[in-house]
């Protein structure tokens, strides 16, 4: 589903007095424009520690109010428990609620804003089974896995692995060890951050419209988050180095499994810039990678043998983390 969202709605006219009242403060800006003419902007701002909404800002001159918001706190004091379809109406209807006690009536419900660049797609795998959680062996397996196009980097000794760029921000993370609570045990999460939501929408998922109501549905967050576990090569088979090198030889050929395999080693040794630098050629290496995944294989390993692939649920999602089993 949907975590931390950008919305905005325009033509508001608010008084300022009220606004004062609810806490905002009034921030001056300038900049100069191409003729070199010096222009002010002023905003007044909110910020909201661990409330709902958790920053509004609007601007007087031309009435733009924004919102950023974590929608599951919207209903509880934590993120860690994924939205259903089902409660996007009583967020919506929360929410509107909590911005009219600050600013007053007369501003649309939240359902009718629109996005304002960033929307972040986020969904969850429980891999705790034989009463083991299996997060740290997955992040393993992928810290080796690079998109096209975009810069990766594990850090937290690995129990977060990024792939970004001006774009967005893919995350694959312990969600047990970023909120340091023993209820997320054994989540696996998967986070895209889109930065330029109107154009991925539109690319991916073939919708017009940026209205909250249309884009914040399971329908569009599966097809944004299935485009970018594809490209990792999530819902492939993760397998053991015995298993990878069989797979290989059985499917691809003797010679080019042996090539393959030799590649999936280099990889594991040297980043892929180092590898450019050892001379190799970019194409070669997206072509071997292709072919890998082409087999059925990834990049990752686990050294307790296969993992499960890492698929999202259909039409009848729940709300719940998938259960995976070995």
């Amino acid at each position: 589903m949907f975590d931390t969202v950008r919305l905005g709605c325009d033509g508001q006219d608010l008084a300022v007095s009220r606004l004062m009242k609810s806490g905002f403060v009034k921030s001056t800006s300038e900049r100069i424009d191409c003729e070199g003419v010096t222009k002010s902007r002023v905003q007044f701002r909110r910020f909201g520690d661990g409330e709902s909404p958790s920053y509004l800002a609007w601007s007087p001159d031309s009435g733009n109010l924004v919102l950023e918001q974590s929608l599951p706190k919207v209903l509880w004091e934590h993120n860690y428990r994924l939205l259903s379809p089902g409660d996007m109406p009583k967020v919506f209807e929360t929410l509107s609620e909590d911005i009219s006690k600050l600013i007053g009536g007369g501003v649309p419900g939240v359902e009718d804003w629109y996005i304002r660049g960033r929307a972040d797609a986020v969904f969850s795998w429980d891999t705790i089974w034989s009463g083991t959680g299996h997060q740290a062996e997955y992040l393993h397996a992928f810290k080796s896995v690079e998109l096209p196009r975009h810069f990766t980097q594990a850090i937290d000794r690995e129990a977060t692995l990024y792939w970004r760029n001006s774009a967005r921000l893919i995350r694959l993370y312990d969600k047990e060890k970023e909120t340091k609570v023993k209820a997320a045990r054994g989540l696996l999460r998967f986070e895209v951050q889109l930065r330029h939501t109107k154009a991925e929408v539109s690319r991916l998922v073939g919708l017009d419209t940026i209205k909250a109501s249309d884009v914040l549905t399971w329908p569009v967050s599966r097809a944004l988050l299935a485009n970018y576990l594809d490209g990792l090569g999530a819902d492939l088979v993760i397998s053991s180095e015995e298993n990878l090198a069989r797979t290989l030889i059985d499917r691809c050929g003797k010679a080019r499994g042996r090539r393959l395999l030799g590649f999936v080693y280099l990889s594991r040794l040297y980043s892929r810039e180092e590898l450019l630098t050892m001379g190799f050629e970019r194409t070669m290496l997206w072509r071997d990678l292709r072919e890998i995944t082409k087999a059925g294989c990834s990049l990752g390993s686990s050294e307790s043998g296969l993992l499960p692939a890492l698929e999202l649920p259909g039409e009848d999602y729940s709300g719940k983390p998938l259960q995976l089993e070995a």
